[in-house]
């Protein structure tokens, strides 16, 4: 039997397991080593995700994540003040309200590793204020790093008011063949509007030439007199919170379980392929050694 086992070590199969199985393993180790050195040792926004350079841009779609890019929701108010934090608002008034966004991303080598898939952006949009609510602006991908990120502004007024997003206001402004296309409101204040480079179908392309913003105008008219796109919603039944300061950008830092790399992939097609002809050189030396019984 142990002749049987020593003639059989070195075949040809035998070297291409083990070559497969160190294969892996160094695919699995390459793929942990670039995901670390892609963690910036720099600054990080208020909520704890990290900021990069241009310097540092990861390989993965990451929204607004340069520094600067945090309070990425501005409004302009009639008198042509632009605000990213707080806002007061006038009757009878509309204001111009921006949500800017650029894919971060900066692939080293696999290209398509950093355009983000499934891009939505949403607002949630107050309907009615009666002194201080919040306008939040969501930027969301499939498989951004993190999944969402958030910016807001506080909205105050001296009596109560009706908000009303001006119908067909709501566009994606950009470089890119998307230019000036218009969103579905409904979509936009609720589950969120797909976005797109090249088509609205949520793919969006990284670098700067490829940013871009959503805008949307909204006038405050007298309660009962607008036309109001969510009919009984308020900031406390969507989970909004107001915060206590006016540093209003948030993010989402659940996990990823689904971003698997293109390295993490071939390692897990390999080790199978390698655990496949280990099982069968195994069988064959059972074989051998019945025959040779």
């Amino acid at each position: 039997m142990m002749k049987i086992m020593r003639s059989l070590l070195v075949t040809p199969a035998t070297c291409v397991a083990v070559f497969c199985l160190m294969l892996s393993c160094s695919m699995t180790a390459f793929a942990a080593e670039d995901v670390s050195a892609l963690e910036p040792d720099g600054p990080t926004a208020s909520d704890g995700r990290p900021l990069y350079t241009e310097e540092t841009r990861p390989d993965f779609p990451v929204f607004n994540s340069l520094v600067g890019e945090e309070n990425f929701l501005s409004i302009t108010g009639p008198n042509g003040e632009t605000v990213t934090d707080f806002l007061e608002l006038q009757m009878g008034m509309t204001y111009d309200a921006e949500i800017a966004y650029n894919n971060n991303g900066n692939p080293r080598g696999v290209r398509t590793h950093a355009i983000a898939t499934e891009t939505i952006v949403k607002a949630d949009f107050p309907e009615t204020i009666t002194d201080e609510r919040t306008l939040t602006a969501t930027i969301s991908a499939q498989n951004s790093q993190p999944l969402s990120v958030s910016s807001s502004v506080i909205l105050v007024a001296a009596e109560p008011m009706a908000l009303e997003i001006i119908p067909g206001s709501v566009q994606i402004i950009n470089n890119n063949p998307t230019n000036n296309a218009v969103l579905s409101e409904y979509d936009f204040t609720h589950d969120g509007a797909p976005i797109g480079t090249n088509s609205m179908i949520g793919i969006v392309m990284y670098g700067p030439e490829n940013a871009g913003s959503v805008v949307f105008q909204f006038r405050t008219v007298s309660i009962g007199e607008g036309t109001i796109i969510e009919t009984s919603a308020t900031n406390s039944e969507r989970n909004i919170a107001i915060p206590a300061s006016t540093t209003t950008t948030k993010a989402s830092t659940e996990p990823k379980n689904n971003d698997w790399t293109l390295m993490e992939t071939l390692g897990v097609i390999v080790s199978g392929a390698a655990l496949v002809m280990m099982i069968t050189y195994l069988v064959c030396i059972c074989r051998e050694a019945r025959k040779r019984r």
